[in-house]
């Protein structure tokens, strides 16, 4: 899964970020796929109960949706680790909250629950993740759609990906694109990757090219081969680590 900026659910900023753990930890599991899916879940979950009026617990489905209408955004959160009760209607509300409500962090966890209940209507979901991508002014929000794109494999935003790459300074937002496009599964992807890792590390810690390396493996490009051999007698434990697992991964050698 890609490396996800994850706000704080109730309270602080929206920018707050995981630290950066050894391999093993959460930050070092980054690109698999299954970690990508269960993070965003579970950062939508949130605690059981909210603060001030929005505690959801033990509370019938309709005292839920009604909660989405607060004009506390604690209210709002609070509804959305409940999105089930919403049944047929999840996806269209998640959407309504990640292109409308007002709050970052009511729209990053509305994004987030995106990757499990987008599935059966792909179609809406790409319309909006793209808008989100290129305009939501926040940070973890955009970071948040990178990662629908490619936990759901919308092929079809693979040049959004890319603009979204550009256009953003912040190391986050490259990192979640960057660790998502094996996933994603576009071979146009490895020429990019390639590119990422001949270029600078914009997060000064080397995650970004231990990512992009990591994404290569998942690919499955032959081409890899070599990339990734280069990197395997990296001074970095982490790098060599994702770089011999990469390696595994397109020679099949145990």
């Amino acid at each position: 899964m890609a490396f996800l900026p994850t706000p704080a659910v109730l309270g602080g900023t929206p920018h707050s970020r995981p630290a950066v753990t050894p391999r093993g930890g959460r930050a070092a599991r980054a690109t698999a796929p299954a970690w990508r899916a269960a993070t965003l879940r579970a950062s939508a979950e949130g605690p059981s109960g909210g603060q001030g009026s929005g505690s959801v617990a033990d509370i019938p489905p309709e005292e839920v949706r009604s909660l989405l209408s607060s004009a506390d955004y604690v209210d709002r959160i609070s509804a959305l680790n409940r999105s089930r009760a919403f049944g047929d209607d999840r996806l269209g509300i998640l959407l309504d909250l990640v292109r409308s409500d007002p709050n970052a962090q009511v729209r990053y966890l509305a994004v987030a629950q995106l990757i499990d209940a987008g599935a059966d209507d792909k179609a809406a979901v790409l319309n909006v993740v793209r808008d989100v991508m290129a305009n939501d002014a926040e940070t973890s929000v955009r970071a948040g759609a990178a990662d629908v794109v490619c936990g759901l494999r919308l092929v079809e935003a693979y040049d959004d990906l890319l603009a979204c790459y550009e256009a953003n300074a912040d190391w986050m937002v490259k990192m979640s694109v960057v660790a998502g496009l094996g996933e994603l599964g576009d071979p146009r992807a490895y020429e990019f990757l390639v590119g990422v890792l001949g270029g600078e590390d914009v997060s000064g810690m080397g995650m970004l090219h231990t990512a992009a390396v990591g994404a290569l493996g998942e690919l499955g490009d032959a081409r890899a081969v070599d990339v990734v051999r280069g990197w395997m007698d990296s001074e970095d434990g982490m790098m060599r680590d994702r770089a011999t697992d990469a390696y595994k991964q397109l020679t099949g050698e145990a």
